[in-house]
């Protein structure tokens, strides 16, 4: 009796939705563009893709993408906040964090987890070096270490304060929306060169294959490719088309040789090329039948039944460091 009472527990349970399923508002990606070149570094020139790396002075714009059910969410409709603190997870955890002072103006490395901005689409420039914060380590500490932090309630959501509160209190976060991001700050050699000149000490030995490495670039969902059946396309990003029903469906993001970062070194007498690894993380806004199973590959396979008849299919590119882009593709089915 107890397993028959059991089973029909778990026949009348809810189905619950998988974590790729888009029924209300998530934050998928952060775009982060340097959009005022500070003094420092090569200057910067026009390149089909945005610059991600920033030096101390430079400004940049901090945009999320927040998207639900309907599409994209309109960024001015979120009550939103940032944070910027040393390290990956030190933004919005540890002391609470509704009492985090004001980022101050001349701290390019914050000395302890600061609010940075209000508004969810914001414009910061960032603080100089000052030469009495330098340590050794300093060129690796900054590359690796600062990172923003995200928070931002939906509309027709609880408010940030609320959200802050629930976060501080370790409470379920609901509908609320967080996420970080190291910001991504280089090219290395233009920041070792920096501190050298203020008189630092960058207390290591780093290697060619470091300091050739260029400025990042943030990648572009351009275009993907579809297959199913006997057919396969190529089309941009953002473009509708008709697939059939019941049929898998093989979906995938056509990398451009601008999203590599592509760098030359010679190591051990040979050169040798160096670029970006690129990985994908997919979002559908319908139920469907996945069968890709590991995560990172730049594809996605699915499958859509009768009770489906449009889909849209998010993706976001992200390089190995930190770039990150959202693009998708309108699926109707037919048959």
């Amino acid at each position: 009796m107890g397993m028959v009472a059991a089973a029909g527990l778990t026949a009348c349970a809810p189905q619950l939705d998988p974590p790729w399923l888009l029924t209300q508002p998530r934050e998928l990606a952060l775009e982060v563009e340097v959009v005022e070149q500070g003094p420092y570094g090569e200057r910067l020139m026009p390149r089909p893709r945005t610059p991600r790396d920033a030096l101390p002075l430079d400004t940049i714009r901090l945009r999320p993408w927040v998207v639900d059910g309907a599409g994209p969410v309109d960024l001015d409709s979120l009550d939103a906040a940032w944070w910027m603190c040393a390290s990956i997870g030190g933004c919005l955890t540890g002391l609470p964090v509704a009492s985090r002072p004001a980022c101050s103006t001349d701290q390019f490395e914050p000395s302890e987890p600061c609010r940075l901005a209000e508004g969810a689409e914001t414009t910061v420039r960032l603080a100089d070096i000052p030469a009495q914060q330098l340590e050794p380590s300093s060129a690796l500490d900054l590359l690796n270490g600062i990172t923003v932090g995200f928070m931002a309630s939906p509309e027709g959501g609880p408010g940030l304060d609320t959200c802050i509160a629930r976060l501080d209190a370790r409470q379920p976060l609901g509908e609320c929306l967080l996420m970080e991001r190291l910001l991504g700050v280089g090219p290395l050699s233009d920041l070792v060169a920096l501190i050298e000149a203020l008189g630092g000490d960058v207390g290591l030995e780093l290697g060619e294959t470091l300091l050739a490495r260029p400025r990042n670039y943030n990648p572009a969902v351009m275009e993907l490719s579809v297959s199913y059946g006997s057919t396969s396309v190529r089309v941009p990003a953002g473009t509708r088309l008709s697939v059939p029903r019941n049929v898998e469906v093989l979906v995938g993001i056509v990398p451009d040789d601008q999203d590599l970062d592509s760098y030359e070194v010679i190591v051990a007498e040979q050169l040798v090329l160096f670029s970006d690894d690129l990985t994908t993380q997919w979002w559908f806004d319908a139920r469907v039948d996945r069968t890709d199973t590991l995560p990172g590959q730049l594809t996605a396979r699915w499958s859509a039944d009768g009770a489906v008849d449009e889909v849209r299919a998010y993706v976001v590119l992200r390089d190995n460091r930190g770039g990150e882009a959202l693009g998708w593709l309108d699926f109707e089915l037919e048959g």
